[in-house]
């Protein structure tokens, strides 16, 4: 058989090309081993990374050739959203890391708001910090331009209880501590606030998701079980009169959210189908105990208590 010439030489371009190849592989191996390609994404995106106080850009990015053993201070920020700072340990060749801004705080309202990470039946959504308090709803109802037959759907402000009275023509706050919050509110009422903030009440799966993060087993925000320490929430206090408490007064979920169960029943957007409201969270009555986050209350959209506020959750931020 006869070979040709072209063959050869085909041949022996390709046995060339291929020493070239795995030439040039092994000495990029052996560079990339020593250096690391990181790529870095934020939720949300768009987010502004420094590396000892160095920009260098927004997300996602690609940050090329960097030493490997490395501690990397790295800083990232988004308007609106708590700056997180975090420290990366370099590795050889490409490693991707995932940066959750889970802080965020609504300009409407100065509220900070969790992230609640969602399972397969709720998606994850940012939560209030604290209940709301009076100080913001009075703020709302200042810009609201709604006429007081309006707001008196709303909240019970002649009622001694409610937090903010209407005085000399205007309202303001009934008691001097202004971190309290607001109860004497209708479900009409939370649901006017949460659109000025743009935001919703919590269904009743989101509240539960809320205080045990998706664990069925995890009944309260501090746990499995009730008989905790009571004293520690309450001290000096009397009871009835005390009602609701400064908001943070009892302890946050493993989200970081405060209240969720103790200080008020809270509105949800959850309806039965006699089109009443299932209200969540609950009291610590001294002959009742507390609530676990699977109980519910029903109540009238028009009902106006002392003993039921709201708080709300955001979906999709800027």
């Amino acid at each position: 058989m006869k070979v040709s010439k072209t063959f050869i030489l085909l041949v022996a371009i390709i046995l060339v090309l291929t020493v070239i190849f795995v030439f040039i592989s092994g000495f990029y191996y052996e560079f990339e081993k020593h250096s690391c390609n990181l790529y870095l994404y934020s939720i949300p995106s768009d987010a502004k990374i420094y590396i000892n106080e160095e920009y260098y850009g927004n997300t996602p990015l690609m940050i090329s050739h960097l030493d490997v053993d490395k501690i990397l201070p790295i800083k990232v920020s988004r308007e609106n959203y708590h700056i997180i700072q975090r420290e990366i340990y370099t590795r050889p060749l490409s490693m991707t890391e995932i940066i959750l801004l889970d802080r965020y705080k609504n300009r409407k309202d100065g509220m900070l708001l969790r992230w609640i990470k969602g399972s397969r039946k709720t998606k994850g959504f940012f939560m209030a910090e604290h209940l709301v308090k009076t100080s913001q709803y009075l703020k709302f109802m200042e810009s609201s331009n709604a006429s007081n037959i309006e707001i008196s759907k709303w909240l019970d402000y002649n009622d001694g209880d409610c937090p903010i009275h209407f005085k000399n023509g205007k309202y303001g706050l009934r008691k001097k501590s202004d971190d309290i919050p607001i109860t004497e509110v209708s479900y009409y009422g939370a649901i006017a606030y949460t659109k000025w903030v743009k935001g919703f009440l919590p269904d009743e799966n989101e509240f539960i998701m809320a205080v045990n993060m998706g664990n069925s087993s995890v009944l309260y925000p501090w746990g499995v079980m009730e008989d905790i320490d009571i004293s520690y929430f309450f001290k000096d206090f009397n009871w009835l009169e005390s009602f609701p408490k400064p908001v943070k007064s009892f302890p946050a979920s493993s989200s970081y959210v405060y209240d969720l169960i103790g200080d008020c029943w809270q509105w949800t957007r959850s309806i039965d189908a006699d089109d009443k409201v299932m209200a969540k969270g609950g009291i610590y009555y001294i002959q009742d105990g507390v609530p676990d986050c699977y109980e519910r209350r029903i109540l009238d959209k028009t009902t106006t208590q002392f003993d039921v506020g709201f708080r709300y959750i955001i979906y999709d931020l800027p």
